[in-house]
């Protein structure tokens, strides 16, 4: 898997603090490491690291660093850090479903995704009124999130 770009990262933070599953302090830590890394700094990239408090302008810091669109590798990089906030949050389903629909109604994500991504928040809203199983519905989004994460199912999943 090839190396995400600056703007590919910023694009997964910027929606992972949209979504609440990413918190200013751990954007920040992503922001200094970059700007440690690179020769020049964008203003923007600075502002996501001062703005700590401030989460409007972290978000439209980021969304100037950002692409428009999920590339496939950063779709991954999201899907990372949506297990782990589940492993954080066994009960944040929702909140995960919420921005996968979120990303497919903003058309942010790979076109192969768009459907399945926002058939999700469905099928878990029909768990919620048993009409699913809702044991089903739940290890069928996380198989999602494990598959395009790159993984297997940790045992803490199951």
């Amino acid at each position: 898997m090839r190396e995400l770009t600056l703007n590919e990262e910023a694009t997964v933070y910027r929606f992972a603090l949209i979504g609440g599953i990413a918190l200013s302090d751990e954007i920040v830590i992503w922001a200094d490491a970059w700007i440690m890394r690179l020769d020049e700094r964008s203003d923007a990239l600075i502002e996501v690291s001062l703005s700590k408090a401030r989460q409007n302008e972290m978000l439209t810091a980021l969304g100037e660093l950002a692409d428009p669109n999920l590339s496939q590798e950063a779709f991954s990089l999201l899907c990372r850090l949506l297990v782990a906030f589940l492993r954080v949050h066994p009960d944040g389903l929702r909140t995960v479903t919420r921005l996968l629909a979120l990303l497919a109604i903003e058309n942010a994500l790979p076109d192969d995704l768009m459907g399945e991504a926002a058939r999700l928040d469905d099928a878990l809203s029909l768990a919620d009124e048993r009409i699913f199983d809702p044991l089903d519905v739940r290890q069928e989004i996380l198989g999602f999130l494990v598959q395009h994460a790159g993984g297997t199912f940790p045992h803490w999943m199951l």
